[in-house]
């Protein structure tokens, strides 16, 4: 399912009157990203405003290699206002937290 804000931000005032893109032009785009990387796709959100406002958790994240596997990790300020928001998240994941580093090479063998 499409975040719900993602028709608005599709939609643009034209002569007064709010309007969407046509869609061939909205299938078009979607056919372009779709054969990109995921990281070529988070590059062009993280480089347009549309992007922000329809993945703003995504584009401020960062991408860090834990044992081995470049994986996309919340700062520790992002979880924080995620999980004041949604706290329903740390009641079903009681364990969760910011990763600010491999914690691999730290474990004790």
């Amino acid at each position: 399912m499409h975040n719900p804000t993602m028709y608005r931000v599709m939609e643009e005032k034209r002569f007064g009157v709010w309007t969407s893109i046509p869609l061939n032009d909205y299938e078009a785009m979607r056919q372009d990203v779709k054969a990109m990387s995921f990281t070529e796709r988070l590059e062009l959100a993280r480089n347009s405003e549309i992007g922000w406002q329809l993945f703003p958790l995504e584009c401020g994240s960062q991408l860090k290699v834990i044992s081995g596997v470049e994986l996309l990790c919340l700062t520790s300020e992002q979880l924080k206002v995620l999980l004041d928001k949604k706290p329903y998240i740390q009641e079903q994941h009681p364990g969760i937290c910011a990763i600010d580093e491999d914690p691999i090479p730290k474990l004790l063998f």
